[in-house]
């Protein structure tokens, strides 16, 4: 086995930066950018936040921990993930990202968890939803309803 480690290992580490390297580059075909920058005239942008999608079982119990980036800007509420993660696709079917019309929010909910502290819910036109989990709540809420045409509903 010592003999074919150095074979093993050099086999890994080229799968591995060939699995990034097609992330990047797929990426950068979509016109996305590999590193999140804050975009101008960003209402809220958060990096390192965390967020699950309110789909099916299993969105539900997947989901990004403090390495979702969280941006409302241009009328719309986007997420993506930070850098390395967000090369990696397999993320895709958990459906943690969301790019989403504030026109079509029609729900906004704000949740008190004993261990994950505050939570923003957001539901859109078709039902669908996603929690946020970022270090100042107030904001987001403010940002997703700026007119304030949505009664924002407070379970604690």
């Amino acid at each position: 086995m010592d003999a074919w480690f150095p074979y093993i290992f050099g086999l890994v580490v080229v799968w591995n930066l060939g699995f990034i390297g097609f992330g990047a580059l797929r990426r950068l075909q979509a016109g996305e950018p590999i590193f999140p920058k804050r975009p101008d005239g960003a209402v809220f942008y958060q990096s390192g936040a965390s967020g699950r999608s309110l789909g099916n079982l299993l969105q539900r119990f997947g989901g990004a921990s403090r390495c979702l980036v969280v941006i409302v800007a241009n009328n719309q509420v986007k997420t993506d993930l930070t850098f390395p993660f967000n090369l990696f696709f397999a993320f895709n079917f958990y459906d943690i990202r969301i790019d989403v019309r504030l026109s079509e929010i029609r729900r906004i909910e704000r949740r008190h968890r004993l261990l994950m502290g505050e939570t923003v819910r957001v539901f859109w036109s078709d039902e669908r939803g996603y929690e946020f989990t970022v270090r100042d709540p107030d904001a987001l809420v403010r940002a997703l309803n700026p007119a304030g045409r949505i009664a924002v509903t407070d379970e604690r």
